[in-house]
Order: C-alpha cells, then sequence, then structure tokens
C-alpha cells in the first residue's frame, strides 16, 4: 500500500470521507477504494466503530455500482478480499467475471494472490483458480532459473551446509541446477557435510539429493561415489480403518501392508492389477507366474493434513517428491487422506477405494467381495 494512502487512513480522515460522501456523492468510489485498504491493512489504527459499520453498509453497494470502473488489478483484488464471505453470491459472482476480465492483465503475483482473495470471500471459481494456476506454473521454473542464477554466482561465498539447503530445494520441486549440483558434490564438500555440523540432517538430504538424481529426469548423468550410513527403519503405523475396507472390498491376500521400497520409500499398501487396473490379481499368482511388464503396481499411501498445501488439494514438500517418485518406479499413487476418512463410514470407505483403486474407464463388472461391515 502506497505510504500516502496509509497516512490518510485514520480515524479522522475516514471519518471526513464518509461525512463528505453524504453531500458529495461522486467521492464514494474513492471511499470504497481506502475502505478495501483499510481492512486489508490490520496494523493500521480502527476506525470509529459506527464508521466503520456505516461504510460496509454501503460497501457492497457502492461497488455492485462501480465494479466495472475498477481499473488496477490490485485495487479489484482488494476490494474481492474486503467483499466479505457473508456476501450476495450474485455480487460475488460479478466481481469474479470481472477479475476474469482482467486475466491478461495479471502479473505472477496478482494470479498467486488470487487463491488469498477467493478465500477471504468465501467464494469458489474453477475457472479463475485453474487460469491463476496456468499462469503461475507456467512460469515457475522461469521463478526457479533466476533463483539457480542467482545461487551461482554466490557458490564461492556460500557456506557448506547452506548449499546442501539450497540444492536440496531445488531437488524437491525437481529442478537440478548443474554448477550448484557440481560444487556441492565435490569430495572435499560431501566430507565436511559428513563430519562436521548437523550430520544427521546432512545425511538425510544427501540420500534424497541422491534419490532425486537417481529416478527424476535430470541433466546430471554422473554416478555419486560417497556411501551413506545406513538408515534405520522407522516403525510403521498402519490405518486400521483402511486396512478394513480394503479386505473388505478386495478379500484377504489381495493387498501387501507395510512395503518397504528401494531408496528408502515406504507406502502403507500395494495392491498389484491387470495394465488396465480393471482386476485385482491375487498377490500369490502375481508373484509366481506373471511377468513384471504384465501387471500394474498400485501404491495406497494414508496422509495427514500437513502434507498438503493450506486449505487445498495439493501436496507439497516431501510427499510431492514421494509421488513422483513412485510414479517414477511404476506406481499409481492413490492418496487416502487421514481426516477425511475418520469421517466416512466403513460403506463409504469400501466406495470410495474402489473409485480410486478401479479405472474409470474400465471398471469392474460385478462388485468383487464388496461388504459393508456397517
Amino acid at each position: 500500500m502506497a505510504l500516502e494512502y496509509k497516512l490518510l487512513l485514520t480515524k479522522g480522515h475516514i471519518a471526513i470521507a464518509a461525512a463528505n460522501c453524504a453531500v458529495y456523492p461522486h467521492q464514494r468510489p474513492m471511499l470504497i477504494w481506502l475502505l478495501a485498504l483499510f481492512l486489508e491493512d490490520t496494523t493500521l489504527p480502527l476506525a470509529d466503530s459506527r464508521i466503520v459499520i456505516f461504510l460496509v453498509f454501503d460497501y457492497r453497494i457502492l461497488v455492485d455500482q462501480q465494479i466495472w470502473k475498477i481499473e488496477r488489478v490490485f485495487t479489484l483484488q482488494a476490494v474481492m478480499k474486503c467483499i466479505g464471505k457473508d456476501a450476495p453470491v450474485a455480487l460475488k459472482r460479478k466481481l469474479e467475471m470481472k477479475a476474469l476480465k482482467e486475466l491478461d492483465r495479471f502479473s505472477i503475483l496478482n494470479s498467486q494472490r488470487m487463491f488469498e482473495v477467493l478465500a477471504a470471500m468465501n467464494h469458489r471459481s474453477i475457472i479463475l483458480l485453474n487460469e491463476c494456476s496456468k499462469k503461475f506454473l507456467g512460469n515457475i521454473h522461469g521463478f526457479l532459473d533466476v533463483m539457480a542464477s542467482a545461487l551461482t554466482a554466490y557458490l564461492h561465498h556460500i557456506s557448506s551446509e547452506n548449499l546442501l539447503k539450497a540444492v536440496y530445494s531445488f531437488c524437491l520441486m525437481n529442478h537440478f541446477p548443474l554448477a550448484p549440483i557440481n560444487q556441492l558434490l565435490q569430495k572435499d564438500i560431501i566430507s565436511e557435510l559428513l563430519t562436521s555440523g548437523d550430520v544427521e540432517r546432512n545425511v538425510h538430504k544427501l540420500r534424497i539429493l541422491t534419490t532425486c538424481l537417481k529416478l527424476d529426469d535430470t541433466p546430471y548423468n554422473k554416478a555419486t561415489d560417497f556411501a551413506l550410513p545406513p538408515l534405520l527403519s522407522a516403525p510403521s503405523c498402519p490405518n486400521d480403518k483402511v486396512a478394513e475396507a480394503l479386505r473388505s472390498l478386495l478379500g484377504e491376500g489381495s493387498f501387501s501392508e507395510n512395503v518397504q521400497l528401494p531408496y528408502n520409500y515406504h507406502i502403507d499398501f500395494e495392491i498389484r492389477m491387470d495394465t488396465n487396473r480393471s482386476q485385482v490379481l491375487p498377490l500369490s499368482d502375481v508373484d509366481v507366474v506373471t511377468p513384471a511388464a504384465d501387471f500394474q503396481r498400485v501404491a495406497v499411501l494414508c496422509v495427514s493434513r500437513s502434507t498438503h498445501c493450506l486449505d487445498s488439494t495439493h501436496p507439497r514438500g516431501f510427499l510431492a517428491m514421494k509421488m513422483r517418485h513412485l510414479k517414477a518406479m511404476g506406481f499409481h499413487v492413490i492418496l487416502v487422506k487421514n481426516w477425511e476418512m475418520e469421517k466416512l463410514g466403513m460403506k463409504d470407505a469400501v466406495t470410495f477405494l474402489k473409485s480410486e483403486i478401479y479405472s474409470p474407464e474400465d471398471p469392474p463388472t460385478a462388485d468383487v467381495n464388496f461388504q459393508s461391515t456397517c
């Protein structure tokens, strides 16, 4: 927010602006903008409650009248953010249409900010979210290339641990700048990381780095020639409800629990199916007579809310990387969100798993072992 407008937003100035609106209606558009900026910046002193009530009462009517005259995307988003979750649906849709009309003028920052704006007004616009996602994601590798270039310029001034942190972060995002990776994998730097500082954390990040270099499509084609300490397997806590639902749906002997995979990955459940995902294969038959190319491995991951971006269905960080690597190993990945599964009765849980396991293009012709245990 510009400094001059921050200075305007005091009790006295808002009171004067509100009073002027009663006499000079043409000043109302400016008041709308000031109110939007005022409500958005919680660090400013709170105006008299009666004035704020008056402004909010008049705010939506004025927005409805002036919406097509808003020129700046920033102002539009400020107005949308302050319109209120309980605003009329018709007004929300009108603001949505205005935003869609201005899409060509959205900067990357505008596109990113739109997610927060829509959440603030409690309005779901699939088309607006999709268009903003495309604009933001389409530029993310250019936002990453710039960061990699900045890191490369400081390679000889950065500590070994900070270099590892930076390269590790790039790897999580499936981005592999060669100069920083080559610098990091020098023997003296690896030796320093394995003998000083937070060695346990360094080993964890180096293990993930080597996994990424092996499984992801990277320009780095040299073998890593350093040994890492053996990894102790962490105890697993299987989701009993999911296990029960899978038994009800598929029957005993049709899936494995707590499966340990190469590259230190663990999955909660594994199912093996035909390549069309129309039929589950008994594990004994798969292991004995079926060539690996003739079946599809399915990984079921039971995940917590913290593995997703805030208020979204997008996996983040380690989970996103794990899914990417499981797919590289030939798995079809199914996510079971624990917090949503807990809300379901057993019959609904079975129905959900059935819809996720079987291909929508080729669903099973019969409810194999589909038994409700409610």
